[in-house]
């Protein structure tokens, strides 16, 4: 009983509602996402033509500073998982057990 209570406690986060047996839950779920879908695109062009107007030299559209761009995004993310790594495991396991 419990795990059916949290079975449909997680649906109700989640959003998914089930039917009752027999029927199928058919719902407007593809036609929300088509219109967010369609919500970013637009978002995207209107975001991609304000970047362009503000960069001066550059098109928006050049290989080498998209490259360079996600090569600056991805050594970001090493280094934000990396250094908080390193640090942890300077600390020894033994002693945060006990402090705990």
């Amino acid at each position: 009983m419990a795990q059916r209570y949290t079975f449909q406690k997680v649906c109700g986060i989640i959003g998914f509602h089930p039917a009752p047996h027999g029927v199928r839950n058919l719902s407007p779920r593809p036609v929300r996402h088509s219109a967010r879908a369609a919500n970013r695109i637009a978002a995207a062009v209107a975001l991609t033509r304000f970047v362009q107007a503000q960069l001066y030299g550059i098109s928006a559209h050049d290989p080498m500073t998209l490259a360079a761009a996600s090569l600056a995004l991805a050594a970001v993310a090493c280094a934000a998982g990396y250094i908080p790594a390193v640090c942890a495991s300077r600390i020894d396991a033994m002693q945060a057990l006990r402090y705990e």
